[in-house]
C-alpha cells in the first residue's frame, strides 16, 4: 500500500483489513461485470453488503478512482467508469506492447513447476469462454494475463500493468445505438493455450508472438469499429435536387432582385 494511503489510514482511524476488503470486494464486483459501465455505487447500501463501515469504502472509492476503474461527480457520487471505444483501443495498445514482452521474459525463466500451472489456467480460460459465463470468464483470464506477468519476475512490468490490465478487463462489451462494441472480444477461443504453450516451449520469440497476434487482432477489429462508428455519425452532405438547383440560379438577362417581366 503506497505510503500516502497508509497516513490517511492512520490519521482517520482505519483498520487496515477493514479498508483492503471494501477495495478488494468492490474492484472484483466490477470486475467480474456485476456493477456495469455507468453504475452509480451507493456508499449506505455497499458498507451494508460488504460489512464494513462507510469511512473504508469511500477510501476504496478514491483508490479505485485513482485507478481510473470509478469516476467521482462531484455532489452526485461515484460511478463506474465508462470507457470510450478510443480509450479502451490505447488500453489494448498498451497491453499489446507490455504483456508481449512479458510473455518473453517468462518463456525465459519458466519452471517446470510453474509450466504445468500455466498450462491449467489457459485451460480454465477456455473452458469458460466455451461455457459462455461472461463473469467467470473474465475472473479466469485475468488469473491467467496475472500470472503471466508475474511469471516475468520484473516489478517495473508489474507496477505498469496493474492499472492497465484491471482498467482493460473490467469493462464488459456494451451496444451503442450504432450496434458497434465498446470493447472487442478479446476471447478468440484456443489463443490462450497457443500462448501458454509458446512460454512452456521456452522460446521467447514464440511467446512474444503468440500474445502480440493475441491483441493485434482484436486491436484492428476495433480500429475498424471505429472507423465505422465514425463514418456512420458524420453527417451528409445533402445532395441538391435538380429542382432545388433551378430555383436557386438567376436566369439570364435578369440582375438579381429586378422583377420578372409580365
Amino acid at each position: 500500500m503506497p505510503r500516502d494511503d497508509q497516513r490517511l489510514l492512520k490519521k482517520y482511524g482505519i483498520r487496515q483489513n477493514q479498508s483492503s476488503a471494501a477495495y478488494n470486494l468492490l474492484r472484483s464486483a466490477i470486475i467480474s461485470g456485476r456493477f456495469p459501465q455507468g453504475t452509480q455505487l451507493n456508499e449506505r447500501c455497499l458498507a451494508e453488503e460488504f460489512h464494513v463501515s462507510r469511512t473504508p469504502l469511500r477510501h476504496a472509492l478514491t483508490k479505485l478512482a485513482a485507478e481510473g476503474i470509478v469516476e467521482q461527480v462531484p455532489h452526485v457520487g461515484s460511478f463506474v467508469r465508462k470507457l470510450e471505444q478510443q480509450e479502451v483501443l490505447l488500453l489494448l495498445e498498451c497491453r499489446r506492447a507490455i504483456e508481449s514482452g512479458a510473455a518473453a521474459l517468462a518463456a525465459q525463466k519458466l519452471t517446470a513447476g510453474n509450466a504445468a500451472e500455466l498450462l491449467r489456467l489457459a485451460g480454465e480460460v477456455e473452458t469458460r469462454i466455451r461455457d459462455g459465463e461472461p463473469g467467470k470468464r473474465r475472473e479466469a483470464e485475468l488469473h491467467f494475463h496475472n500470472r503471466i506477468i508475474e511469471l516475468a519476475e520484473n516489478v517495473e512490468i508489474r507496477r505498469w500493468t496493474d492499472e492497465v490490465l484491471a482498467l482493460s478487463l473490467a469493462f464488459p462489451p456494451v451496444k451503442e445505438k450504432t450496434g458497434l462494441s465498446t470493447q472487442p472480444d478479446l476471447n478468440i477461443y484456443g489463443i490462450h493455450d497457443t500462448i501458454a504453450k509458446a512460454i512452456v516451449s521456452r522460446d521467447p520469440t514464440k511467446a512474444f508472438t503468440a500474445m502480440w497476434e493475441h491483441f493485434n487482432e482484436s486491436i484492428m477489429k476495433l480500429t475498424a469499429q471505429i472507423e465505422e462508428s465514425t463514418r456512420r455519425s458524420s453527417p451528409r452532405r445533402e445532395e441538391s435536387s435538380p429542382r432545388a438547383e433551378n430555383a436557386a440560379k438567376i436566369r439570364p438577362g435578369r440582375r438579381l432582385g429586378q422583377k420578372p417581366p409580365k
